[in-house]
């Protein structure tokens, strides 16, 4: 036995903590002209590098045969994560509008999330439209992509709502004519789940989706992408999805497109390089998730729940001598989920505080429902600062 002494064992497993999800798997779906090689049209596959995406031949010389951006659009998502991370694709012919692609209907992206067994927490559509493809522009941005964001919306909450796999979804504003005052005010929408990016390349009417699926990837889930801290984009030039206007030529424009909810690169005085100016869903102001960063959160705090209330389905628990919920299994109901989420979310700054609440005086065996409040706070955001500046007399 040895020298008789105080000997300590850790024990594991007593905080009711869930392991920490993969908050930047992404999910793309490309329009092409043809299969690469290796993935056939309407197949996905999970890519962990850009050699990856070769080995299934979405390469530069793809891109380059077939006048399109689809190796380009991995290579981009890649730069902005270090060259490492999850990124499912799946391409798609290109004369498939982006909102049959996002309709619930069709098994595009519905089977790009089953295939990813729900681990996808925001997808995109990376355009590439045919050279004879004709947009409708009346409202400055191809239509298709307007008719897509109430199908992306209602495909997100059927999955989030239905089977428990929260996403956001990012749709480029492709074919932008440069006209401001011709889009949709998109805060005049309840599409809290969708964005619309701006920003394009060069010459080109297409968006850089895999870019911003990229960013988002690389930063927590609480994070505004549109954050100065987080350094500029990395890029030499940025564009909008006119292929000509670039991000100099809208400062005196820029907060009327801001106001309007779309995402677009910026310039910012006094700082060198690109930035974005916010995250901004196709919401009002007035609504919780009008920020990408807020969706994440709750997508994040839903996911944790759902693991630890799971265990929970069809057990038994204590009755009070009033037929309620017992002291002890209320504790346990709040306890277990809010160990997880402040282990996992409030200590590593992703939220302010987490509480949860179940109403002691619910009569659970009558109804055969027990109902538990969880209440998510934020962390505050830096909008606008306003600095008052001035000569006094004297300092107080």
């Amino acid at each position: 036995m040895g020298v008789p002494n105080v000997t300590f064992k850790y024990l594991n497993g007593q905080l009711g903590g869930v392991n920490p999800s993969q908050d930047g798997v992404c999910g793309l779906v490309i329009q092409v002209p043809t299969a690469p090689a290796g993935l056939a049209l309407g197949a996905s596959k999970a890519l962990y590098s850009l050699a990856d995406a070769e080995a299934v031949g979405l390469t530069a010389a793809y891109d380059e045969t077939n006048s399109v951006s689809a190796y380009g659009e991995i290579r981009d998502f890649f730069s902005k994560t270090g060259g490492k991370g999850e990124l499912w694709v799946m391409p798609v012919i290109n004369t498939t509008s982006v909102a049959d692609i996002c309709d619930t209907q069709n098994a595009l992206v519905a089977k790009l999330l089953a295939d990813s067994q729900g681990r996808i927490r925001v997808w995109g559509v990376a355009t590439n439209r045919p050279a004879a493809y004709e947009a409708t522009t009346a409202n400055g941005i191809d239509q298709d992509i307007y008719s897509a964001v109430n199908n992306a919306q209602a495909l997100r909450e059927d999955y989030a709502l239905n089977r428990y796999v929260p996403t956001r979804v990012i749709l480029p504003g492709r074919a932008f004519t440069g006209n401001i005052s011709a889009l949709l005010d998109l805060k005049q929408q309840s599409n809290n789940g969708v964005l619309i990016s701006l920003h394009g390349r060069k010459n080109s009417q297409e968006g850089m989706i895999g870019f911003l699926l990229g960013v988002i990837a690389s930063l927590p889930v609480q994070r505004n992408i549109g954050r100065a801290q987080n350094g500029h984009l990395g890029v030499e030039e940025a564009y909008l999805s006119d292929g000509t206007t670039k991000a100099e030529d809208l400062f005196a424009l820029q907060d009327v497109l801001h106001d309007k909810g779309y995402v677009f690169p910026l310039t910012r005085v006094g700082r060198a390089g690109y930035y974005y100016n916010a995250d901004p869903t196709a919401t009002s102001n007035t609504d919780d998730y009008y920020s990408l960063a807020h969706g994440r959160v709750i997508d994040k705090v839903q996911r944790i729940a759902y693991d630890v209330y799971l265990d929970r389905i069809n057990d038994d628990f204590e009755l009070s001598l009033q037929g309620k919920i017992s002291a002890s299994a209320l504790k346990a109901l709040q306890g277990d989920v809010e160990d997880a989420v402040n282990v996992v979310m409030t200590s590593a700054g992703e939220l302010s505080s987490f509480r949860c609440y179940v109403d002691p005086e619910q009569d659970p065996i009558s109804t055969g429902k027990t109902v538990i409040r969880l209440n998510v706070q934020p962390r505050g955001y830096y909008k606008e600062i306003v600095v008052e500046l001035g000569f006094v007399k004297a300092q107080q």
